[in-house]
């Protein structure tokens, strides 16, 4: 059996063009991700930082206000 372990620190993006939000996992760096991000398909940004007691601690590090309806 495979388990998947959820990093403590992953990033969410909300995709404009599905209207959803979609989970990063990912290795890359902070800089790296916000560098990827495309203002024309995706809105916002967010790091998710999963805390000892199990609790989210979600902080907004991007955003594209022009896509914000």
């Amino acid at each position: 059996m495979i388990k998947l372990h959820k990093p403590n620190i992953t990033y969410r993006q909300f995709c404009l063009i599905q209207n959803s939000w979609m989970d990063l996992w990912t290795t890359d760096n902070e800089k790296k991700v916000i560098a990827s991000m495309h203002p024309k398909t995706s809105s916002k940004l967010e790091r998710v930082e999963i805390l000892e007691n199990g609790k989210e601690k979600i902080t907004l590090i991007w955003t594209n206000t022009k896509g914000e309806k």
